[in-house]
C-alpha cells in the first residue's frame, strides 16, 4: 500500500509564544524529532505543509516535498487539503503533528500493518482510550479529508470511521509542545 506522510506544520503556536517548531530541544529544532521519525519508515510519499519558509527549509533540508500553505489563517484544515492533495496516488495518509517529538518508528508501523492487513480502514495512536496522533486513514476518505473547514485535522474524520484499529503508546509518544513550559515537565527531560 502506498503511504504517504503528511507533517502539517502552520500553526501560529499562540501558547507556546514563539515558532515552537524551530524551537531547540536537545540541540536540533523540535520539528527535526518529527521529520526523523519519519524517515524512519518506507512511506511512499514525505510532505511538510507550513506557511514558514524556515520550516519548509528545514523539512527540504531532510528531503521532504514542501508546500507552502498560504491560508493559515483559517486553521489545520487548509494544511490537510494541501497535503492530500498533492498526495493523490497514495492509498492511504498518514498525519502527525510537528509537535510531537517522541513518536517512533514501531507506533507507525504499527499503524501501517493495520491499515495494510485490510482489516481496517483507519489507524491511529491512543493513550489511556483516547485517541492522539498520529492517524492514518485509508484513501477512501478522501472526500472528507478535502471537505474539512477550519481548525479540524485527520482526527475529525478519524472519530466517524467504522473499522479503526488504536494502538497503545506510552506517555511521551502521544505528548505534544502547545506551550513554553510543556518543555518543562519530566516527560519532556529525556
Amino acid at each position: 500500500m502506498r503511504i504517504a506522510l503528511i507533517i502539517p506544520a502552520s500553526g501560529f503556536a499562540k501558547r507556546f509564544g514563539q515558532n515552537k517548531l524551530l524551537f531547540e530541544y536537545n540541540g536540533k529544532p523540535l520539528l527535526q524529532y518529527a521529520l526523523e521519525a519519519g524517515l524512519t519508515f518506507p512511506f511512499h510519499r514525505r510532505v511538510l505543509v507550513s506557511q514558514y519558509e524556515s520550516v519548509r527549509a528545514l523539512g527540504r533540508s531532510l528531503g521532504y516535498d514542501c508546500l507552502d500553505n498560504p491560508d493559515a489563517a483559517s486553521g489545520l484544515s487548509a494544511s490537510i487539503r494541501i497535503g492530500v492533495g498533492a498526495c493523490g496516488d497514495c492509498g492511504a495518509y498518514m498525519f502527525l503533528p510537528g509537535d510531537q517529538p517522541f513518536v517512533s518508528r514501531e507506533t507507525l508501523a504499527k499503524l501501517a500493518a493495520a491499515l495494510e492487513s485490510g482489516d481496517y480502514d483507519a489507524a491511529c495512536a491512543s493513550r489511556g482510550g483516547e485517541k492522539v496522533s498520529p492517524t492514518l486513514l485509508s484513501a477512501r476518505y478522501k472526500a472528507e479529508l478535502l471537505a474539512l473547514t477550519g481548525d479540524k485535522g485527520g482526527k475529525a474524520v478519524l472519530l466517524g470511521a467504522k473499522r479503526v484499529f488504536e494502538c497503545e503508546v506510552p506517555e511521551d509518544e502521544a505528548m505534544d509542545v502547545d506551550c513554553a513550559g510543556d518543555v518543562d515537565t519530566s516527560w519532556f527531560k529525556r
